[in-house]
């Protein structure tokens, strides 16, 4: 599935689904405009809670090279 959104709901989504359980820490510190992030579920949309994706990669157009 692709999302398309603004923030803070979309950085809001991925630190909810993907938080780290054991630190309750955020999966990104910070998420700017047009920048992408990959995440992974096991199992049907039905079965989301917090922290049940893994986080898999982050892009964004100003990272440094």
């Amino acid at each position: 599935m692709f999302l398309i959104g603004h923030n803070p709901g979309v950085a809001d989504l991925v630190d909810f689904l993907a938080a780290d359980p054991a630190t309750g820490g955020a999966a990104i510190d910070t998420f700017p405009t047009a920048a992408v992030a990959v995440l992974s579920v096991a199992g049907p949309w039905s079965a989301l809670q917090p922290a049940c994706a893994s986080f898999d990669s982050f892009w964004a157009p100003r990272q440094p090279r």
